[in-house]
């Protein structure tokens, strides 16, 4: 009968960079005096590290999508100036703002539609969604109905977020947005 896998827990992440970091924190000075040998004991553990991380299959996979899943939330859902108001709903001088910093177009790919547009949440407020430039799509009428059924997906949503990131970085740099 097979065993079941046991996975490491996250707690023991945890534990583990906050004993590196102790352990750092003793070694600092006597680096300061031992710089060539530090450098040589620090050389051998990334070696070690890189042949665990090369055999162990499993191990590898889990680090990376861990990874991939926290520069994915730094990116797309940066930390809100204000919480309070970060699940609100928008004001039309806000939707407004955000429209015109677009481009007043669908941002649907292959969507001509350029007249009324709507801000749609890809992650809804209800689940706790927030109101950063990440987080929001200009769709027409059509495509806002459509995506609030799910259709394209989320992640086909935050896709073309992504290929318009330039007008949202305008956007946070000019200061007008209270969302970050």
């Amino acid at each position: 009968m097979p065993q079941p896998q046991r996975g490491i827990r996250q707690e023991f992440w945890i534990g583990l960079i906050v004993v590196a970091l102790v352990a750092y924190a003793l070694i600092a000075n006597w680096w300061k005096e031992h710089a060539v040998l530090g450098w040589v004991i620090l050389g051998l553990v990334l070696a070690l590290l890189a042949s665990l991380l090369y055999r162990f299959r499993g191990l590898r996979a889990r680090l990376f999508n861990a990874l991939k899943n926290a520069i994915g939330r730094a990116i797309h859902e940066p930390t809100p100036a204000s919480t309070s108001q970060s699940t609100r709903a928008l004001t039309q001088t806000e939707r407004d703002l955000f429209i015109y910093y677009i481009g007043n177009r669908c941002e649907k790919p292959g969507c001509l539609e350029r007249n009324v547009h709507e801000v749609h949440h890809i992650k809804p407020r209800e689940e706790g969604g927030k109101n950063t430039v990440w987080n929001l799509i200009v769709l027409c009428p059509t495509c806002h109905t459509l995506a609030q059924k799910n259709v394209p997906s989320r992640s086909t949503q935050r896709f073309w977020v992504q290929q318009h990131s330039n007008q949202r970085h305008r956007l946070l740099r000019s200061g007008k947005w209270p969302y970050r």
